[in-house]
């Protein structure tokens, strides 16, 4: 079986915030059969850099795949630390689709189509060769021609 489905933000219960929110509709692409789920979907969603705390949109696209299995137990034994591909689920857990997505989009496995250029990075970097070239008149320096030996 396969669905299209298109999803607004306001959908997501806990996803979306300062750090992350999804930008208008998310297009999904669902199936299932012999008790593996899978979905893939894409959209925009606007970004907060850590290190620069500048917010950015850019596309994010997503995959998963889950095998459903009867109880706890079940999964437990069958769960495959190694295997990331494919995460195994309960029926027992009663979880619906799109806690599944929204867990997916929390723990951030989505893949960012944007190159950020962080302005942080551009700025250490700027510091630290303003730094390099910065002599101290009467200083000695004892390992400066081994340094710059090295860097050849």
């Amino acid at each position: 079986m396969d669905c299209s489905v298109w999803l607004a933000p306001n959908q997501f219960k806990r996803f979306g915030d300062e750090q992350a929110i999804l930008c208008g509709k998310s297009e999904w692409l669902v199936r299932y059969s012999d008790f593996m789920l899978s979905f893939s979907g894409r959209g925009n969603i606007k970004i907060q850099c850590p290190q620069c705390n500048e917010k950015f949109v850019t596309g994010f696209c997503l995959n998963s795949k889950f095998k459903i299995v009867g109880s706890e137990k079940e999964a437990k034994k069958l769960y495959d630390f190694f295997n990331a591909n494919i995460e195994i689920i309960s029926a027992e857990k009663n979880s619906s689709f799109l806690e599944l997505l929204e867990d997916e989009l929390i723990l951030g496995s989505y893949r960012l189509a944007n190159n950020h250029v962080c302005r942080f990075f551009e700025h250490k970097e700027k510091n630290s060769s303003n730094k390099k070239n910065i002599k101290k008149v009467g200083t000695y320096r004892p390992f400066e021609v081994l340094g710059e030996l090295m860097n050849k």
